[in-house]
């Protein structure tokens, strides 16, 4: 995979291993975050935090625009890489899909809906997304897609509350209620998220929520059952692991 670099290229050699030092540093970085305090927010939105808008910018959806900084996440069908954006200097989260992973219908399906989605969600919003991740740009090559969206330098939810252990009423009543915020603006736009877990939640650098990981998301869902089997299993509803239809309350779940 290449990217652009200063005057030169740089490469990326396959994808990095969990136990890569860049990989470490990147979770050390992450779990110093300090928590937000709820008596005293920091911001609403519009978030002042979020990746600058790409819309205005030529030459947005081109690969040689970006400028990779760093590896940050690792999936089943690809990679996420920190990168800036050469022409605006904004910083982005590229999730990048390998096509030759994509070997199912299903693999393909899922890579599709997420954008989808994400593009949905970013034309309904009417200036940022009520604590989502904002898809700014997707483009493809021959070999892989590519998916720029926002950078959440505050990482996953998961890690602050492994750090934490225990975190406090208040606290507790911050995230929840920015991720119901969320979810409301999900089902009001027919959207089922199907896979809501800590690991999917991640933190803006004001420590705001924003919800990520589309892929598993049903679209134009306005009424009646769901019936795919689908998520992980530590976080499912138990009406989808009896596989007995589900809807909204199987996210609230």
């Amino acid at each position: 995979m290449m990217f652009a670099g200063n005057g030169a290229e740089e490469k990326v050699e396959g994808e990095r291993s969990k136990s890569d030092p860049d990989m470490a540093l990147c979770i050390e970085e992450r779990l110093r975050i300090s928590i937000p305090s709820p008596q005293n927010p920091v911001v609403s939105p519009p978030m002042r935090g979020r990746s600058p808008p790409l819309l205005e910018h030529p030459g947005r959806r081109h690969l040689d625009a970006f400028h990779l900084i760093k590896v940050i996440g690792k999936g089943g069908f690809g990679t996420v890489y920190q990168v800036r954006h050469r022409p605006s200097q904004g910083v982005y989260a590229m999730k990048v899909v390998r096509k030759d992973r994509l070997q199912s219908e299903s693999d393909k399906k899922q890579a599709v809906v997420e954008r989808n989605v994400l593009a949905l969600l970013a034309a309904e919003a009417e200036e940022d997304l009520p604590f989502i991740v904002r898809l700014h740009c997707a483009f493809q090559t021959s070999q892989r897609v590519y998916l720029v969206m926002d950078y959440a330098s505050g990482g996953e939810l998961f890690f602050h509350m492994k750090r934490e252990q225990l975190m406090s009423e208040d606290v507790v009543r911050f995230y929840a209620g920015e991720i119901i915020l969320a979810l409301e603006f999900l089902h009001s736009n027919g959207i089922l998220h199907r896979d809501l877990k800590p690991e999917n939640v991640l933190l803006d650098p004001d420590g705001h929520v924003m919800l990520t990981d589309f892929g598993l998301a049903k679209e134009n869902f306005f009424s009646g059952k769901a019936h795919s089997w689908c998520g992980t299993e530590d976080y499912m509803a138990p009406e989808v692991i009896l596989k007995e239809g589900y809807d909204e309350a199987a996210d609230w779940y």
